[in-house]
């Protein structure tokens, strides 16, 4: 047992590096790897994944809807640059609009009405 544990330690480091490990959610990974059926291929494919996932991202969460809460929309503004989705200029471009479109909600303080 120790020599098929060392053997397949030794397969496992080898081959650790051969592969890009992509986080999912829920702590769950796609392993894509490097070189087949190219190291060029590869790359376009994860570029356009990428791209793929944060034109949807902006699409469902990047608008702004009158009808929604404030806070809610500026979570989502804060979450898709977080993520890379939207670069920071993005940012500020939906944030400016938001505060001119959709007014925050005031916190009632104190006794007045």
């Amino acid at each position: 047992w120790i020599v098929l544990g060392t053997v397949m330690l030794i397969v496992y480091f080898v081959t650790k590096k051969e592969f890009w490990k992509i986080k999912l959610s829920y702590d769950s990974y796609l392993f894509v790897h490097k070189k087949i059926p190219s190291e060029e291929k590869t790359n376009q494919f994860l570029t356009d994944l990428i791209e793929t996932r944060n034109r949807y991202l902006r699409e469902n969460y990047g608008s702004i809807d009158e009808n929604l809460n404030y806070e809610n929309q500026l979570i989502n503004f804060r979450w898709l640059k977080s993520i890379n989705a939207i670069t920071k200029d993005e940012f500020d471009q939906k944030y400016a609009e938001l505060k001119k479109t959709v007014k925050p909600d005031k916190p009632n303080i104190g006794f007045g009405r």
